[in-house]
């Protein structure tokens, strides 16, 4: 028995056994069985499609673990051609992910292109609807993404050989392929020595293709939403015949079979009309409720390590101005922090508030976050969690201590020491009723200022309200023979 089915079995059973508890799979897990269904569909449709042999590669992205994959193919070979199933795990920009498509490769020779299966069904005057399945998120919706591409492809694979077997036809196809997409997209990208156009050959024009077969025309229609997806395939200035052709189909009114993908379809319902990502109320209070526990968890932290150095600060201290303003930030980054951590602890609160779709919910995020994207996540968090922490000493520092001989001017964020000045350095303290604010209106803020004798001055309104001051504090400066001119009572 060799190595990679033992791996397989032993994977299989492992997954089996969880599913029978009850556990939610670990990504790890969900992705290796994604794999795994991915691999048997393939051996299976090369067996009953004749291919002589089936062969299955990996791209990863990093170490050659599945939160890494980039993409799985299964190359099916026959006499004179090739056909590849190819597995994408995340689409362009995100926005879709874990996407099944298929290519022809109408020759053996390395320099044949893989044309993908819609064009090529457009170039045979046919069209299957849809041309690409993605957000499969389990081995059933891998099982039924393969039956329905897999099943566009038997439709035409007489004609697929027939082409392949003929030399003129088989150039005509790759320049029909050639045409059409110039003609959609515009590229203009020179030519190699061999004749070949190289960025047709790139990963960057591959996931371009990825992209616009499972755009939101596409969404819509395997959603069920035939009028939508009408109208979305009527919005393209410049369509590919294969569009045009399903436009003109979905026009007719006539019955469109489509093979049962309700796996992805269940799935895409997180889609709205506009193809972004909706988020229903659930969802949102879901949110909100993950972010203010363990925001307030991080706030009980943050606040006692503002205090505590608030507490330092005060110690021998006659009038401590200013720090206390700054508590409310402490507050802002639990918050945040709040946010970022609810990565870490978002199953927990699906599992809650979800209960019935709790393992669709999981399905879906693990196929959309990657290991990569846990590494960000830690990353950033652990950058918050720090930063939170150092804000939480400087908004206490930042401050203005009055102690016995003088005040340090420590208003400054980023200072731990601030500058210090005696009694004998100020040259008065005088009261300003009002000040002039942003757009030039004169606003009634009493205050008093601070006047150095260098002529600096340090506006007390940016640091405490008057009536918390205006006795202790210009009481006790005045027992030190600073000059004061106080308001004028009515």
């Amino acid at each position: 028995m060799s190595a990679p089915f033992c791996l397989a079995l032993l994977t299989s059973a492992r997954v089996s056994v969880r599913i029978v508890r009850g556990e939610k799979m670990t990504r790890r897990e969900r992705l290796e069985s994604i794999f795994l269904s991915f691999d048997k569909s393939a051996k299976e449709f090369s067996e009953s499609a004749g291919g002589l042999f089936c062969e299955t590669t990996a791209e990863y992205k990093g170490e050659s673990e599945p939160e890494n994959l980039k993409y799985r193919y299964a190359k099916i070979y026959f006499n004179a051609f090739v056909v590849g199933f190819k597995y994408s795990a995340h689409g362009m920009l995100g926005i879709v992910n874990s996407v099944l498509e298929c290519f022809v490769y109408p020759g053996k020779g390395e320099d044949t292109p893989g044309i993908p299966l819609p064009i090529v069904e457009d170039y045979c005057d046919k069209v299957a609807l849809p041309p690409a399945v993605p957000c499969i998120s389990n081995e059933t919706g891998m099982k039924q993404a393969f039956d329905c591409i897999g099943g566009a492809l038997l439709g035409i694979l007489p004609e697929i050989s027939e082409i392949a077997f003929d030399e003129d036809k088989k150039n005509g196809l790759i320049s029909y392929y050639y045409s059409e997409i110039e003609n959609v997209f515009d590229i203009e990208t020179g030519e190699e020595e061999n004749g070949q156009y190289a960025f047709y050959k790139s990963d960057t024009f591959y996931r371009f293709i990825t992209n616009r077969f499972t755009a939101n025309a596409f969404i819509q229609l395997i959603k069920g939403n035939r009028e939508r997806a009408e109208k979305e395939l009527k919005k393209y200035k410049k369509a590919l015949g294969y569009e045009r052709k399903a436009l003109k189909l979905l026009q007719s009114k006539e019955k469109i079979f489509v093979s049962d993908i309700s796996a992805a379809a269940k799935n895409l319902e997180i889609f709205g009309y506009s193809g972004a990502q909706k988020l229903n109320f659930k969802e949102l209070l879901t949110l909100f409720i993950s972010w203010f526990i363990l925001g307030a968890g991080a706030a009980v932290v943050y606040a006692g390590v503002f205090l505590l150095t608030y507490f330092l600060e005060k110690r021998g201290s006659v009038y401590l101005m200013g720090a206390l303003y700054n508590l409310p930030y402490c507050f802002l980054c639990a918050f945040i922090t709040g946010i970022a951590a609810s990565y870490f602890t978002r199953f927990r609160f699906y599992k809650v508030f979800f209960k019935k779709d709790y393992e669709r919910y999981a399905e879906l995020d693990q196929i959309t976050n990657s290991k990569a994207a846990d590494k960000f996540m830690r990353f950033l968090t652990g950058v918050i969690v720090i930063c939170s922490l150092v804000g939480g000493v400087l908004f206490a520092k930042q401050n203005i201590n009055f102690s016995q001989d003088g005040f340090t001017d420590n208003s400054s964020l980023f200072s731990l020491t601030g500058e210090y000045h005696d009694y004998k350095e100020i040259d008065r303290i005088y009261y300003r009723p009002n000040r002039v604010n942003g757009f030039g209106e004169t606003i009634d803020f009493p205050s008093y200022v601070l006047a150095l004798k260098s002529g600096e001055e340090i506006d007390f309104y940016e640091y405490d309200e008057i009536e918390n001051y205006e006795t202790e504090l210009l009481g006790f400066l005045e027992s030190k023979g600073v000059k004061i001119t106080k308001r004028v009572s009515n």
